[in-house]
């Protein structure tokens, strides 16, 4: 480490084959790219309704990576190399990560489960159609389908060329707005607080990190743990009934989350940031940079529009606060609409 927070590659974040305009461009024409895949896949598996929807959910993955491929055609021999994908990870952030991805399940449950009850209550009904995983060969490919190629694909578009492009705009910015547009393009009412909040985590890590991978690892764990507790635990569909008995338990269960969630962090990020001192990053809830730092990362936000600050928005004190307080706002707010509905 040469002691400066911030590298040669972040220094000359600036590409022009990634912009603002570009990736607006290849958002829009994955819609049309991955309608044409699903019908052409649907034409030829009506016969099983398994095999159906696992090549919808393949015809959306394979399409963000067509609209890429064809967006770049002939602009670069490999529009994938802009990104940082290499896949060398430290073993123990990989393994952090995968502690990250629980403790944001658990930490969520509550804020999904309650943002469903609201939606009952004001007589809401929304569900997306999953194959059937009692079937062990379904439950296999719907891994594939459903946790890895998402963990691929999604980061690639969403956390890689979309973070990257408004980045330039500022971090917080690029963060918020690559969470939005996540969460709308899932079009699951259900999961929308989840996916924005995952999300949010996963473009500070990306940030942090200055790699894909990690996002990835966590990302493909959020889906295979919603995968085996639809699947293995009968119980957690009970979980779906809005009533204060529930609600203790997903708090329970949020507080657990919790507990699991930060340290993962800390470590996840003690082990795979390079650009920052891992005693630094590695304190509990991130007390920041020292002032040399700081002064530094402002400098180059103002003169590069780069780095909007030297550590991720997500990790303020005053976040944790704000989220609890609407969570606990949400909470009532959910149990009592649908009690009532």
């Amino acid at each position: 480490m040469d002691g400066n927070f911030f590298t040669k590659n972040e220094l000359q974040y600036d590409d022009s084959l990634i912009t603002q305009k570009s990736v607006a461009i290849i958002l829009l024409l994955c819609i049309p790219v991955q309608a044409i895949l699903a019908y052409l896949l649907g034409e030829i598996s009506k016969s099983s309704r398994d095999v159906q929807i696992l090549l919808s959910y393949f015809a959306s993955q394979a399409g963000f990576i067509i609209s890429i491929a064809l967006f770049y055609r002939g602009k670069t021999k490999n529009a994938f190399a802009l990104l940082p994908l290499k896949p060398k990870i430290n073993p123990i952030a990989g393994i952090f990560a995968i502690g990250v991805a629980l403790g944001l399940i658990a930490q969520n449950m509550i804020i999904s489960y309650s943002f469903d009850w609201f939606l009952q209550g004001v007589n809401i009904v929304y569900s997306i159609e999953m194959p059937n995983l009692a079937n062990p060969v379904v439950e296999i490919f719907s891994i594939i389908v459903i946790c890895a190629l998402p963990a691929i694909c999604e980061e690639i578009i969403f956390r890689g060329f979309l973070l990257k492009a408004l980045r330039k705009s500022g971090n917080t910015i690029a963060a918020v707005v690559t969470s939005l547009i996540f969460a709308i393009f899932h079009l699951n009412l259900n999961q929308l607080l989840h996916q924005f909040i995952i999300s949010f985590f996963l473009c500070n890590i990306v940030i942090l990190t200055n790699k894909l991978i990690y996002g990835q690892i966590i990302h493909f764990f959020n889906n295979l743990v919603a995968i085996l507790l639809a699947t293995h635990v009968p119980s957690y569909a009970n979980l779906g009934a809005p009533n204060w008995s529930n609600a203790l338990v997903l708090g329970i269960i949020a507080i657990c989350g919790v507990c699991i969630l930060y340290p993962s962090l800390a470590g996840l990020l003690k082990n795979s940031v390079t650009t920052v001192s891992a005693k630094k990053i590695g304190n509990f809830l991130f007390a920041g940079l020292d002032k040399e730092e700081r002064k530094q990362a402002q400098i180059i936000d103002k003169e590069k529009r780069v780095y909007s600050n030297g550590r991720a928005y997500l990790l303020h004190p005053w976040v944790y606060v704000l989220i609890g307080l609407l969570v606990f706002l949400l909470i009532v707010l959910a149990v009592v609409a649908g009690m009532t509905s």
